[in-house]
């Protein structure tokens, strides 16, 4: 979504309110299609002696497959933005300005990049998902597998005697 920024500029105004929401179901991370409900943008735009100042949260539902037992689950991932807006920036090593062309900005592909960087890297369904066993693929967070201790498995044994 493009917001006019005109009356922030030119000091008509010192905030305009933004609540946005934008489509992100279409980012592929890692294989998979986690973000398919909208994200949220909820904050605004202000003007503070002549600094003009985007501050918010941007907010989504992230679901994909536990990283250790494959069970679907979803959690909530938020991010705090601020960045401070220009029209011209000397130095553009700067991550926290952006550089405002037009007095228009595009709101949701700035604030795109800081929710894509709160993804968790790691999503188990729980903080101590026990996983799978390594030899029959059960979920062992439903309980103990069928199959024989470790001792039957000779990558376990190799292992254990490299520890000895």
């Amino acid at each position: 979504m493009i917001v006019e920024l005109h009356s922030l500029f030119s000091g008509d105004i010192d905030q305009l309110p933004l609540d946005i929401t934008f489509d992100m179901s279409q980012v592929d991370i890692g294989g998979y299609l986690p973000l398919s409900q909208p994200a949220r943008f909820i904050g605004s735009v202000y003007n503070r002696s002549g600094v003009i100042t985007l501050e918010g949260v941007v907010s989504c539902e992230y679901s994909a497959p536990c990283d250790r037992c494959s069970t679907d689950c979803s959690e909530s991932v938020s991010a705090e933005v601020l960045y401070y807006l220009s029209e011209n920036i000397a130095d553009e090593e700067k991550d926290d300005y952006a550089v405002v062309v037009g007095r228009k900005l595009e709101v949701d592909s700035l604030v795109c990049t800081d929710l894509l960087l709160a993804l968790p890297t790691k999503h188990l369904c729980k903080e101590d998902c026990k996983g799978l066993c390594s030899n029959c693929g059960a979920d062992l967070n439903n309980g103990k597998c069928a199959c024989s201790d470790v001792e039957d498995n000779p990558f376990a044994q190799a292992l254990k005697s490299f520890f000895d």
